[in-house]
């Protein structure tokens, strides 16, 4: 038996998450599992029989859209950490509901005391307010802005000098009035 943290980093569309989600447990055949809600904080802990159960659920992340845009289409959550995995011999959770906690104190009984998670894993989960591959995604969004920024900076001086420099010689080359070849 494995168990599994996954952090979420936010729902567009919670209920059309929710049934997606649960079809995909459905058929990976994961039947046990909580998720879990505190102030912002989204978890998602599953007891799976196998490994392999896990990773074809992971691999569903990765690949089939969950929630939908700002445009209300569909898209893959790419906003998800898994905060840790382990075989364990048995657990307490049975069943899938959603849980709404008012503490972080009740998420860490609840996960290590009753559970058998990490308490490493909730630490690591309440050190940031977002997951970790949205704030690797909004830095890396934030140098390509800086990059494009500096690209169309360059581009604009590059078009200015060149159109001093055409500017100039077309002056050089006009003759005075009054002179003129004979």
């Amino acid at each position: 038996m494995e168990i599994v943290l996954i952090r979420i980093d936010h729902f567009r569309d919670r209920a059309a998450y929710l049934r997606t989600l649960r079809s995909w447990l459905q058929q990976t055949e994961i039947a046990n599992g909580r998720l879990i809600s505190q102030g912002t904080l989204l978890l998602l802990f599953l007891v799976a029989p196998s490994a392999s159960q896990v990773d074809a659920l992971l691999s569903r992340y990765q690949m089939d859209p969950i929630d939908t845009n700002a445009r209300n289409e569909p898209c893959i959550d790419r906003f998800i950490d898994v905060i840790g995995r382990k075989q364990v011999d048995g657990c307490a959770c049975r069943g899938f509901t959603e849980l709404n906690l008012l503490t972080p104190k009740l998420v860490q009984e609840l996960l290590v005391d009753q559970w058998e998670a990490e308490s490493a894993w909730i630490q690591k989960v309440m050190v940031n307010t977002r997951t970790e591959s949205y704030l690797r995604w909004k830095d890396e969004a934030k140098k390509s802005r800086k990059q494009r920024r500096k690209r169309t900076a360059q581009d604009r001086y590059t078009h200015r000098k060149q159109a001093r420099t055409t500017s100039s010689t077309d002056i050089s080359q006009v003759e005075p009035e009054g002179m003129t070849q004979a």
